[in-house]
């Protein structure tokens, strides 16, 4: 099961136009996506492990992970927050040292994050917190932008960093997630992934207008689609193989031709 969709998720991730891209730019919050997913994938490698020895070091990695991910940008702090709100849930009652972890996961961002705030006050005095104020301010912000222009505004970025039939079936895999997870609570695990986008887009809404701003949305639109194709494959897999030959091709067309817009 994980390993198809694993396989699945990745096959889609690595050809959207954003991840190939994004990679190559000097924006700050290009290491927050593969911090996010690394900090996911230790907190899941940690539950699933038998061997005690190395839950424990995976346990420790989770943790140093979050301390070095809060270092990178702002929506990274969405991916702790995410399963932080997974324990809470009936999968999440299964995890090892739960109440622990719903006690550390706060503090460690909170210390971390409290750790940047001294950097910036030894870079730039106590002015620094107008300037923190105002960048967050100007980064959330939405007033005088018409609701129909920020949702047009979106769905133009996506097809720019994602293409459009990837965002159709990723959007659409997200939907049989919801579905699906009354029947297989094992599905909440993705509630991290899944939730971090929306809270960008929340939270951030006027840097989710930004070129780059749907770039947290790659994980969870390569898991929906992954989803979607899973499920497609247990009603008819020769069918659910010859969509996903057609969306490969055609999203890796889309790409290239997204690419040609970047890099010129």
């Amino acid at each position: 099961f994980s390993a198809k969709l694993a396989l699945l998720a990745t096959l889609f991730f690595i050809i959207m136009p954003g991840a190939i891209y994004y990679g190559k730019s000097f924006e700050l919050t290009v290491f927050t996506v593969p911090a996010s997913l690394i900090t996911w994938s230790l907190f899941v490698f940690y539950h699933l492990s038998q061997n005690e020895k190395r839950k424990k070091i995976f346990f420790w990695l989770f943790i140093l992970s979050i301390f070095v991910g809060c270092q990178m940008a702002w929506f990274y702090y969405f991916m702790p927050m995410g399963i932080w709100i997974f324990l809470l849930t009936p999968a999440g009652k299964q995890v090892a040292k739960r109440k622990i972890l719903l006690l550390i996961l706060p503090l460690i961002s909170i210390f971390s994050f409290g750790l940047t705030m001294l950097q910036f006050y030894l870079l730039n005095g106590p002015n620094f917190w107008n300037d923190l104020i105002s960048a967050f301010g100007f980064r959330s912000k939405t007033e005088g932008l018409p609701f129909s222009y920020w949702i047009s505004r979106i769905w133009w970025i996506a097809k720019l960093n994602i293409t459009w039939v990837l965002t159709i079936t990723g959007f659409l895999g997200i939907l049989i997630w919801l579905f699906k997870i009354k029947r297989n609570y094992k599905l909440l695990f993705f509630i991290p992934i899944i939730l971090q986008p929306f809270f960008v887009l929340l939270i951030f809404r006027q840097w989710a207008t930004h070129p780059f701003g749907v770039i947290p949305f790659l994980g969870a639109i390569a898991l929906g689609s992954a989803i979607l194709f899973y499920y497609l494959s247990e009603k008819n897999k020769a069918f659910a193989i010859f969509i996903i030959m057609i969306v490969l091709s055609s999203s890796i067309y889309l790409s290239i031709q997204k690419l040609k817009f970047f890099y010129n």
